[in-house]
């Protein structure tokens, strides 16, 4: 997943890696895919499951080790919700195949909203949010309660 200043992830975006030959004792199956949804709060908690290391608090990322290895259930979450700081300040939440975006969310009343069925259209050129009121209600409202206000990256007051 790749997140830019326009908050565009790239659902193809692949990981690649090279444990098949290893003497590592976790071995990735040659040629292995996924179509798992991550994101790159996911990696610590990977890592750290591999390493066999814990952590002293809670983070929002869950471990891919399962999916990697094809072994085991993959712990899977409802939704994500990210947010990017500049360009007036953006906010997105994904939940399936279907993607909200909040535009200049730091300015009130000049908020942009955009809806996206990443299934049909991954590159995000054709906004729902008119035709898809009810789930961009539904959508906002999930944002709005997933949204944590940060003591040390202040999103409404920088």
């Amino acid at each position: 997943m790749f997140i830019t200043g326009t908050v565009k992830v790239s659902p193809k975006l692949g990981v690649v890696s090279d444990w098949s030959k290893s003497s590592f004792k976790y071995q990735v199956e040659d040629g292995s895919t996924t179509d798992h949804i991550s994101a790159f709060w996911d990696v610590m908690p990977t890592l750290a499951e591999l390493t066999d290391c814990s952590f002293p608090f809670d983070i929002d990322g869950i471990s891919l080790l399962s999916t990697l290895m094809n072994k085991g259930l993959q712990k899977e979450r409802d939704y994500l919700y990210w947010e990017f700081h500049g360009a007036g300040g953006r906010l997105a939440l994904r939940e399936g195949d279907w993607k909200l975006v909040v535009l200049n969310a730091k300015s009130e009343g000049k908020q942009k909203i955009e809806l996206y069925n990443l299934a049909d259209d991954f590159r995000e050129t054709n906004n729902l949010s008119e035709v898809e009121q009810g789930r961009e209600k539904k959508m906002y409202d999930k944002m709005k309660k997933a949204r944590v206000e940060s003591e040390t990256f202040p999103f409404y007051s920088n």
